[in-house]
């Protein structure tokens, strides 16, 4: 029997609805049985800044724990590069900075800025192979139309998780 430690949320059902399963133990029981892979898991992370942004209190609670936890990831690594005073740039790569969440941004930021007040704080928007094929295209000594043609082909491109 399980025994449930809160009140039902707004999180809880869009889950269930996302992964197909009446309640949410059952996602855990299918991630461990292979029933849902690993890598889809990585598609709550929108679910679950939805939620928050619709007010869901524990999907807010879980949204702020994840800015607290990459804070202290950013700040333990411009600490122990000894940058807390340079202008240290800070670019925020991967999926879950695509979240249009304010607060989520805004605590990070502040964070960050705690420490290293005058690091400058961007988000890619391209995937990071983009630079990988722009360097590349510099050392092969091609032109802006080569550069051109990376942008709009690579940077619109999706990458799958796998």
């Amino acid at each position: 029997m399980l025994f449930r430690s809160g009140p039902r949320t707004v999180l809880e059902r869009r889950l269930c609805d996302r992964f197909g399963v009446r309640r949410p133990f059952d996602i855990l029981t299918h991630l461990r049985s292979g029933r849902i892979g690993e890598l889809a898991a990585v598609d709550a992370a929108p679910v679950v800044f939805e939620a928050a942004r619709d007010g869901d209190a524990v999907a807010r609670g879980i949204v702020d724990h994840l800015a607290d936890e990459l804070v202290l990831l950013g700040v333990s690594a411009i600490r122990r590069l000894g940058l807390t005073r340079s202008p240290v740039e800070v670019v925020l790569i991967g999926s879950v900075w695509k979240t249009d969440d304010a607060a989520f941004h805004a605590r990070v930021r502040d964070g960050l800025l705690t420490v290293a007040p005058g690091a400058r704080i961007e988000r890619l928007h391209e995937p990071p192979v983009l630079g990988a094929a722009l360097i590349g295209l510099d050392l092969l000594g091609a032109g802006e139309p080569a550069h051109a043609l990376a942008r709009r082909t690579i940077g619109a491109a999706t990458f799958p998780v796998a």
